[in-house]
């Protein structure tokens, strides 16, 4: 299967957005699966260069050529999903978006606040008041849907992908890493575009280099529609 990143979905300048580009490998991979995927980046994904998905049973690789990019298999969630903040946390939360004084990649496709509105995801987390949380609310728009009119898979990691970075190192200062890997599961496949969503983060602890976190998107009424786990490396 052959697959290719458009250059308005970029990350740092010049590769994809780690989540967006990890939820198109794991659409080609497993259509709309209920199972958790794990898509571990290898290399930062290119864009607008076309790559290929090769499956072998339950795990696939997608290669750029001789350049192995990323490799896609099933997995399991392994996640403790907390609570939600409130609608009104989130929002005065996301005013707090450290990224609004540094930003190691300010024109990123989810999180870069020189995107403007309905270019970018503008997914500002920032840290919910007396929590080990950080939390945005997500506005959504047309562009963000697939072919029935609801909200994109790939969207759904990208928004998912983000915002666990800075739960990953809340309380660092100017930290600055690329996604490893990201494990993602959907618990409801029929979003519609019509009301805004939030995404909630949280720290799962640090080896090293390696930073982890969780990250959750949920409804207005606090209904997890998915989560993932992430693996962020310090660079």
């Amino acid at each position: 299967m052959s697959l290719e990143i458009a250059p308005r979905f970029n990350g740092p300048d010049g590769s994809g957005n780690g989540g967006y580009s990890a939820g198109c490998f794991a659409q080609a991979f497993a259509p709309d699966t209920e199972r958790a995927i794990t898509v571990t980046l290898r290399t930062p994904p290119p864009l607008a260069t076309p790559m290929t998905l090769e499956r072998q049973g339950e795990q696939a690789q997608v290669m750029a050529g001789q350049t192995q990019v990323a490799t896609v298999a099933f997995d399991s969630l392994a996640l403790s999903i907390p609570s939600p903040c409130d609608w009104p946390q989130a929002q005065a939360a996301s005013v707090q978006y450290p990224g609004f004084h540094h930003h190691p990649y300010p024109r990123c496709y989810v999180c870069g606040p020189e995107r403007q509105r309905h270019d970018g995801l503008r997914l500002f987390a920032g840290q919910v008041e007396d929590h080990q949380m950080v939390a945005a609310p997500l506005e959504l728009f047309p562009a963000l849907a697939n072919d029935q009119g609801e909200l994109a898979a790939e969207q759904v990691w990208a928004a998912l992908d983000c915002p666990s970075f800075f739960g990953a190192t809340l309380g660092q200062t100017n930290p600055k890493a690329l996604l490893g890997r990201l494990t993602l599961q959907r618990f409801h496949f029929h979003i519609g575009l019509d009301a805004p969503l939030m995404v909630c983060a949280w720290p799962m602890g640090q080896e090293g280099r390696k930073h982890y976190g969780g990250a959750a998107l949920y409804d207005q009424q606090g209904q997890c529609l998915a989560a993932a786990r992430a693996t962020w490396i310090a660079v």
